[in-house]
């Protein structure tokens, strides 16, 4: 049976109907296949480090600081689309990574959390770099081409009641502040209602809840946090008052 086999593979081939293959050619197709994993990694590392980024510029990170009302406000204004679409290409990797040994040896759920657990690591550490803030930054000047309109538009996405900025200037009624895209906004509180106000100084980045009338919120709850100055145009010295 086996030499019967072997005399129709033969034929086969010589008939060119099975055509061999170059060492070679498998190698190379292994390497393409590496190269493409790598850098659907490092996109899916972009991608997932990118939504914790508009998380902060938007505000929406700080939420759950302010209970229930805070995280009703994250669900509704999470960035979904974003998460499924590196949901997606998450399955999507490990889908081809399948393809090499060290991957298809181990159990699909072992391999899949390994990768989510790298990109989570990956994402952090990107996050740690200045490279989102100085994209922001460039796209909202207008000297990113490619990436632009991307950034404009979900790098610091406006949640309806939240403001997020560092302080720019105290007065009598409050004090104002910048946000992200360098909007200012005047915040109406006073301590009465606020004691910490008196902590306040400029500079500091802050989170407020509240209505917004002409430009002036009416804070209903607002904290003082600890956040990356490099994600406003306005932490540089001197800037905050203009």
């Amino acid at each position: 049976m086996e030499n019967n086999i072997e005399k129709q593979l033969i034929e086969k081939i010589k008939s060119g109907d099975i055509k061999m293959k170059s060492r070679a050619y498998f190698v190379g197709r292994l390497v393409l296949l590496g190269l493409f994993l790598v850098s659907l990694f490092l996109f899916i590392i972009y991608l997932a480090s990118f939504t914790i980024f508009s998380l902060r510029t938007s505000g929406a990170w700080f939420l759950p600081e302010f209970g229930f009302a805070g995280l009703r406000i994250l669900l509704g204004s999470f960035p979904w689309v974003l998460v499924l679409l590196s949901a997606v290409l998450i399955f999507l990797l490990e889908f081809f990574a399948e393809h090499f040994a060290f991957v298809y040896r181990r159990p699909m759920m072992v391999s899949l959390c390994g990768v989510i657990v790298a990109v989570l690591i990956g994402s952090f550490l990107v996050g740690a770099t200045p490279l989102h803030a100085m994209l922001f930054a460039s796209a909202q000047d207008s000297r990113l081409p490619v990436l632009g309109d991307f950034y404009n538009r979900y790098g610091a996405p406006p949640i309806k009641n939240l403001y997020h900025g560092l302080v720019s200037e105290l007065d009598e009624d409050g004090f104002k502040i910048k946000t992200p895209t360098e909007k200012t906004f005047s915040v109406l509180a006073n301590q009465k209602d606020f004691p910490s106000l008196k902590n306040i100084k400029e500079g500091d980045a802050m989170i407020i809840m509240g209505e917004l009338q002409e430009h002036q919120i009416r804070a209903r709850i607002m904290k003082k946090i600890k956040e990356d100055r490099r994600i406003f145009k306005s932490h540089k010295k001197g800037s905050l008052m203009k």
